[in-house]
């Protein structure tokens, strides 16, 4: 090759100790593998082995689709005897070969492969199978290269954490182990809102040593995910040395740290500036790929998986080769933030999270950013360990509060529909479903949320520490029931007629009583539930009432939160509450030779 090429995707092994993993490196004969190191292998004599796979395959479609690309090199190192097989699919999974070459060397030669990046309009992947002969086949290094024609970019990952000291710092200790991640990161920094730091987990100094003068620790009152991830792009802004802001929640397992290289060198070759997202693996399944892509329902307007996709895919039942659905492209709205790298560029254009303390900051965010030209790229072969949702259980703990307020407030700001389409229909239902299920405090949480969305704009950046403790009050007064008209209310309130468990609760079950206990998806806790008719009529008077607010004044509403926006993300705005929160604002300090570098 002529010109300077770049490595953006490297072909790996899963790590010693993890081959619950190797569905997602590799099919076939991976027992025959003897490992050296994560890059390099030796494949026994007359074994097969398949590269075509979520780690090693390359998302060719993806690149097509949103770089200015033209070209992939497939460049390998093999040595000893066997085949050398290259593969290309289309949207449809269905797999063609592009070319074979014979290995017969006993010393490593190195083979170079172009591959054009056309013909991949829906979907498709670029692979290569290795199969070795009477001898065994090596293989000393292999990675797919594109021209070096951008300049490589540099990053600050920010965590935000509360009370998860331990996850915090195994997160930590996993960028620590990895010397091209902080090779190309600026800072580190982690917000944390808890009331047990992540400074006292006994691991913690040990990491903190390693990391060095990149990790910087910010102690602030809780502003919510949205209020942390505010403060890293308000950090990564006012120091001025990082072009993408990575974000990353405190609870994710980062088993492969070349994830974020891959996220960066693909932002770096994009078209315009773009956020490039990673996919959410199963932390309870390891092998699974529990969410490829997510997009908003314009009319429900509510979050689905994108078109064509599916949740909880198990890659050590179904590899790539073999699942169609992972072929096509799939083309999402905004991607979580359990690690998602945002342009600093598209931060200044833009402005920081909506303060919405937790829930639909990241849907809000992909949104809008999208409205101003730069997209959103969930990117396979990029992803995390993740705590799925089914085992949350979010849509009934305080987190209604926020999830059915921001809600709202994002439809309010996005929806082109009129009334935001169907959104208060399915609000409605949702608070009604609540009501005859006997869980009164989420309806209690999910009424005060869409009443202080009525407030109009001025509900946010206002105090959320004092919002939590707000909310602490309805699921109190709900939580014993109060008595029905059927007499069995006063018993009720002290022993519970029946005890549930959390996947068998039913409407059809519970509308004779009134209070049961259910466990929680946590599998620890539990929730008494109960309500008694008079009190449902009530809920399904107020839930009517707040609906028909909203739907009355629901032109108004948007023209307020619209026209209050820019201000709500402003770095003034945020700065404002971080010194509520904190004492101080985003540090200003960098050195001269930092913003002289920053400046070429």
């Amino acid at each position: 090759m002529g010109s300077p090429f770049r490595a953006v995707h490297r072909v790996l092994v899963p790590g010693q100790g993890r081959d619950d993993l190797w569905p997602l490196y590799a099919t076939g004969d991976v027992d025959a593998v003897r490992r050296d190191g994560r890059r390099s292998f030796e494949l026994a004599a007359g074994r097969a082995l398949s590269l075509g796979s979520y780690v090693n395959a390359f998302p060719a479609s993806y690149w097509q689709r949103w770089t200015s690309v033209s070209e992939v090199v497939l460049r390998l190192r093999v040595a000893g005897s066997g085949t050398v097989a290259v593969h290309r699919s289309d949207g449809g999974g269905t797999v063609h070969l592009v070319t074979e070459f014979v290995v017969g060397s006993a010393e490593p030669a190195v083979r170079e492969v172009p591959l054009p990046l056309s013909g991949f309009p829906d979907g498709g992947w670029y692979w290569f199978d290795l199969h070795s002969g009477e001898s065994p086949l090596s293989l000393a290094g292999a990675e797919w290269l594109v021209p070096e024609n951008r300049p490589r970019s540099t990053v600050t990952i920010g965590i935000t954490t509360f009370n998860r000291p331990k996850f915090c710092t195994e997160l930590l200790a996993s960028l620590a182990a990895a010397p091209e991640v902080l090779a190309v990161s600026d800072r580190i920094v982690v917000v944390d809102h808890g009331t047990t730091p992540v400074r006292d987990h006994p691991g913690f100094a040990a990491v903190a040593q390693t990391l060095g003068e990149r990790l910087h620790v910010v102690r602030q009152d809780d502003l919510g995910c949205a209020g942390g991830f505010a403060r890293v792009m308000a950090e990564a802004l006012e120091a001025g040395t990082s072009d993408h802001v990575l974000l990353l929640d405190d609870d994710v397992a980062l088993h492969e740290p070349e994830s974020i290289l891959r996220a960066m060198a693909f932002a770096d070759h994009t078209s315009v500036p773009t956020i490039v997202g990673g996919h959410m693996f199963d932390l309870l399944q390891r092998s699974v790929l529990h969410l490829f892509g997510d997009t908003v329902d314009r009319v429900r307007w509510w979050t689905a998986p994108s078109s064509g996709t599916r949740m909880s895919h198990d890659l050590a039942k179904g590899s790539l080769a073999d699942t169609g659905w992972l072929h096509r492209r799939a083309d999402v709205d905004f991607n979580g933030w359990w690690l998602c790298l945002i342009p600093t560029a598209v931060v200044r254009r833009v402005g920081l999270t909506l303060p919405c303390f937790i829930k639909w900051d990241d849907v809000e965010y992909g949104l809008r950013a999208a409205g101003a030209g730069h997209p959103t790229v969930s990117l396979p072969g990029v992803g995390v360990w993740h705590m799925p949702w089914y085992a949350k259980d979010v849509a009934t703990d305080w987190q209604v509060y926020f999830q059915s307020r921001n809600r709202i407030i994002t439809a309010l700001v996005h929806s082109p529909h009129d009334e935001g389409g169907a959104v208060l229909d399915e609000s409605l239902m949702m608070c009604l479903k609540y009501a005859l299920t006997l869980q009164e405090s989420a309806a209690e949480l999910m009424l005060h949320g869409l009443a202080d969305a009525l407030k109009g704009s001025q509900v946010l950046h206002a105090d959320d520490g004092a919002t939590l403790t707000r909310l602490a009050a309805p699921g109190a007064a709900s939580g014993a029931g109060a008595g029905g008209a059927n007499g069995k209310g006063r018993l009720a309130r002290r022993h519970p007629e029946l005890v549930i468990p959390f996947t068998d609760r039913r409407w059809w079950l519970d509308d004779d009583l009134d209070a049961v206990l259910v466990t929680a998806a946590d599998g620890v806790n539990q929730e008494w539930a109960g309500a008694g008719r008079d009190r449902f009529r009530a809920l399904v008077r107020r839930a009517r009432d707040v609906h028909g607010a909203l739907r009355e004044r629901w032109d108004e509403l948007a023209a307020d939160y619209r026209r209050a926006l820019p201000d709500l993300v402003s770095a003034d705005a945020w700065s404002r509450s971080f010194t509520a929160a904190s004492g101080t604002a985003p540090a200003r300090a960098h050195s001269a030779a930092t913003a002289a570098s920053r400046s070429r």
